[in-house]
């Protein structure tokens, strides 16, 4: 249900996204997770922000994988040419 209606959020913006991105690791089960949300302003000039994935990302966390990782999400959700 929350999927279907960001996406319906996600094709009606004609500006840009801004990307943060929140990544930790589990001290209990030394596993990595990472939080992907889109900010963006909508027709009404009001600040919005929807959280896109929250993923566990395998070990070792380099550069490499978690590039990976936020550019499958982005083209998941069809937001590749929309970000900055």
């Amino acid at each position: 249900l929350y999927e279907r209606s960001l996406v319906k959020v996600l094709e009606k913006i004609n500006g840009r996204i801004s990307l943060t991105s929140n990544m930790w690791t589990s001290s209990c089960q030394k596993r990595g997770y990472l939080c992907l949300t889109t900010h963006y302003i909508d027709y009404s000039w009001e600040t919005k922000k929807n959280v896109l994935n929250f993923v566990m990302v395998e070990t070792p966390h380099t550069e490499e994988k978690l590039a990976s990782v936020i550019k499958d999400c982005l083209l998941k959700w069809n937001i590749d040419r929309k970000s900055f």
